[in-house]
């Protein structure tokens, strides 16, 4: 269930604003996925552990669920993210390595940063021709591929510049929902 200080909205605002209010409103629970669950170290009070979790997992709701289940209580004294799908472990940067990369000025953290294809992982591709990338690149939707199937697509401009996110209508029509030309 998310706790009362996070970013889900109910009625129109956000439970952090409520809980900020002094106000405890129901919130309906989510199912979510733990895919590992292993103990780190265990010295005195302190457990740590690497959690491998689905989307919308509140970390610390499951730390107090899990003393709660061991009949005691629990909370979270640090919390490390290590990967956010599509990244993998590794690709994660410290505030170190960012100060850094900064000393270098913007094109030494420029070279820090991923393509945006990166985050578009598995979405299937559209590969445009000039006429229908220029179209696309001014808001206006094309003919989509009938080999695509219904859902976002990322767009290109020929064989390799992304150009925008797309949307593929059951019409079968392309139409640009994120455009990323200047």
């Amino acid at each position: 269930m998310p706790p009362m200080h996070s970013a889900v909205r109910v009625g129109g605002k956000r439970l952090y604003e409520l809980a900020r209010q002094g106000q405890e409103v129901a919130r309906a629970s989510r199912r979510i996925e733990i895919l590992g669950l292993r103990r780190q170290s265990h010295e005195g009070e302190t457990l740590v552990i690497e959690v491998k979790c689905s989307k919308g997992t509140y970390v610390r709701t499951l730390v107090e669920d899990i003393a709660r289940a061991a009949g005691t209580l629990g909370h979270v004294a640090a919390l490390r993210r290590l990967a956010v799908s599509p990244f993998p472990e590794g690709g994660m940067r410290t505030f170190a390595e960012l100060e850094a990369a900064a000393g270098g000025g913007a094109a030494a953290l420029d070279r820090l940063l991923l393509p945006a294809e990166a985050a578009l992982e598995g979405w299937p591709s559209a590969h445009l021709g000039p006429q229908e990338a220029a179209k696309v690149a001014h808001g206006q939707s094309v003919d989509a591929d009938p080999a695509l199937p219904c859902g976002h697509v990322k767009v290109y401009a020929g064989s390799s510049q992304l150009i925008a996110i797309g949307l593929v209508t059951a019409e079968r029509r392309l139409a640009p929902t994120r455009v990323f030309l200047r």
